[in-house]
This record gives C-alpha cells, structure tokens and sequence, in this order.
C-alpha cells in the first residue's frame, strides 16, 4: 500500500459527498470521501494501491484529478506484471502494471512520469 504524508488545506462539502485538498511539498491532492467519521486537524496521510496508479511520460489533461510528477527508481519485470517503484516528495511510491503496458511506455530508471490517481480511489489516515 502507498503512503503519502499531506497537509489537508480546504474542505468542500456537497448533499454529504466531501471534496479534500491537500499538499504534499509542491503537489495538491485532490480525494473524494463519502462520510467523514475522523477529523483531520493538520496532517494526514494519503494511501492507495499500487494498482490503483496510472503511469504517463507526459502530464496529462484528464478526468483524473491527481497528476503528480515522480521519478522512476527501479523497476522490476516479471512474467505478467511490472512493478515500478517513483519517488514522489520523498516518498516510494508503488505501480504495478500489466508487463504489455510497461512496455509500450518505454519507461527508464531515472525518468520522470506522472503518477494518475482518481480522488475517489485514496484513503486518509489520521494515524
């Protein structure tokens, strides 16, 4: 699971639907959460699958709220998938990709891509 620590910055509330925005160094975050049953006083941390993460050489103009620049540090090739390991902010970030996928990207350790995560796919932890 990938963890990333954020400072929460604006709150946005909508018929119970919660819009979060947080930053993390020079980054904002976006996440979509249905109830709130915590409260969030200063810093959270953000965590998704490695599944959950797109990959792109280019930043993206999308529907996918989060395009954080990272740089690629190592990759591992297996049989079916591809786990890619980012650093974002200092942080390891984890994406597994299908092996075909990986491929036609033509990604490098050393490059930088952009991490794609939808708001609606992170969680927040105050722990």
């Amino acid at each position: 699971m990938n963890k990333i620590k954020a400072e929460l910055i604006n709150i946005e509330n909508k018929n119970n639907i919660n819009l979060l925005t947080f930053k993390s160094v020079n980054e904002t975050i976006k996440v979509v959460m249905l109830e709130m049953n915590f409260e969030i006083k200063n810093e959270a941390f953000l965590f998704f699958k490695p599944t959950m993460v797109s990959l792109s050489k280019e930043k993206c103009k999308s529907t996918i709220e989060n395009n954080l620049a990272a740089v690629v540090k190592n990759i591992e090739i297996g049989e079916i998938f591809t786990n890619i390991y980012c650093n974002f902010n200092n942080e390891e970030i984890e994406v597994l990709v299908l092996k075909q996928s990986f491929e036609k990207l033509n990604i490098n350790v050393g490059e930088r891509v952009y991490l794609m995560i939808r708001a609606s796919e992170i969680g927040v932890s105050v722990d």
